[in-house]
């Protein structure tokens, strides 16, 4: 615990943190996170689909959500333009961000290093906060891969590399990124993620406004991950040969 409350206390050098360990939380000045020692916590998502493309049954459903939430990802990005420029292939009408998430989603599934490193400099560390929003939406791109297997071998060693060795983010973004390369996720992530795998639309719809909930942005950019994720395999129809 206090390895974390240091962790926070770098990130967010305005706020006094304290650890009240008679009620288990997080005092922060204005609130308090208050820590269940009883809660189950499931960081596992269920075995990787041999069919990827099953991911995509409740993608409409998923999608609407986001949609009804109807805000700007932490990046600024307004999801259902970059819906539409996704569509309809409309680059032209794209905002700076959209590009870059395009480039993103187009490198991969390619083999180009230098192209996978640049466009993961770009996102590693974007935005603000303890876990900006460029992270987060690799987070949920990182949920899809665990799943259906989106990301080439050299796309996932670079990010792994450049989230190992380099510092381009904060420290807890750091440690929730390596964890997610391992395949653990938070139960909020988890929940959707199996809802999904299961085709489950009244618990994919649960879990996708609960994990809306979390944090500033956190929640949506992680879930708007997700939906790259899918857009992806609904793009690739010969996703599973890797490079």
């Amino acid at each position: 615990m206090p390895k974390l409350i240091s962790m926070l206390q770098q990130d967010e050098e305005d706020q006094m943190i304290h650890y009240d360990s008679d009620t288990s939380s997080l005092l922060f000045s204005s609130f308090c996170i208050k820590l269940d020692p009883q809660a189950t916590y499931q960081s596992g998502i269920g075995p990787r689909t041999e069919q990827p493309e099953s991911l995509l049954h409740l993608l409409n459903a998923f999608a609407t959500e986001l949609l009804i939430h109807n805000q700007p990802t932490g990046t600024g990005i307004s999801i259902d333009h970059f819906i539409e420029c996704f569509i309809n292939e409309a680059h032209a009408t794209c905002s700076v961000s959209e590009q870059k998430m395009m480039q993103l989603i187009n490198t991969v599934r390619a083999g180009n290093l230098s192209q996978i490193d640049e466009i993961l400099r770009y996102w590693i560390g974007r935005g603000k906060g303890l876990t900006p929003a460029g992270d987060d939406i690799l987070a949920g791109m990182l949920a899809v891969d665990a799943t259906a297997g989106i990301f080439t071998d050299t796309f996932r060693l670079q990010l792994s590399e450049l989230v190992e060795k380099e510092t381009l983010t904060t420290d807890i973004s750091r440690e929730y990124l390596k964890y997610a390369l391992k395949r653990n996720f938070s139960s909020a992530v988890t929940g959707v993620m199996n809802a999904l795998l299961q085709r489950d639309a009244d618990s994919l719809i649960k879990r996708t406004r609960e994990l809306l909930l979390v944090g500033h942005s956190s929640g949506l950019d992680t879930a708007f991950g997700i939906l790259i994720g899918m857009l992806i395999i609904r793009r690739n129809s010969n996703w599973h040969k890797k490079l």
